[in-house]
C-alpha cells in the first residue's frame, strides 16, 4: 500500500504540475488518512503493476474466478506483481 500510495502521489503531482512534498511527517499523515480514512476496502483493489492504479474488487474478483482459484475476502485483494497469476489472499 505503500509502494501505491507513493505511485499515486506522484502522478498526482504530474497532473497538476506541482512539485511533490517528501517531508515524511505529511507523508505518513496523508497515507494513514487516505487508507485509514478514504479507501474503501470492500470496494476497490490496488494494483502495482503499470506505475499503479485502484480499481473495482470486482475486476480482480472476476479474473480470480476466470483463473479457478478462491475469490478474496472482503478484506483485501493483491497479487505478486512477480507473478501476476499467484493470489495472495488464500
Amino acid at each position: 500500500m505503500i509502494v501505491s500510495f507513493l505511485q499515486m502521489k506522484e502522478k498526482i503531482a504530474i497532473f497538476t504540475d506541482t512539485q511533490l512534498n517528501y517531508n515524511l511527517g505529511c507523508l505518513l499523515m496523508e497515507f494513514l488518512h487516505h487508507y485509514g480514512v478514504a479507501f474503501n476496502y470492500f470496494t476497490t483493489a490496488v494494483a502495482l503493476t503499470d506505475g499503479g492504479r485502484f480499481f473495482p474488487k470486482a475486476v480482480w474478483e472476476d479474473l480470480v474466478a476466470s483463473l479457478a482459484d478462491a475469490v478474496p475476502a472482503a478484506g483485501g485483494a493483491g497479487g505478486a506483481p512477480a507473478t501476476p497469476n499467484n493470489n495472495n489472499n488464500k
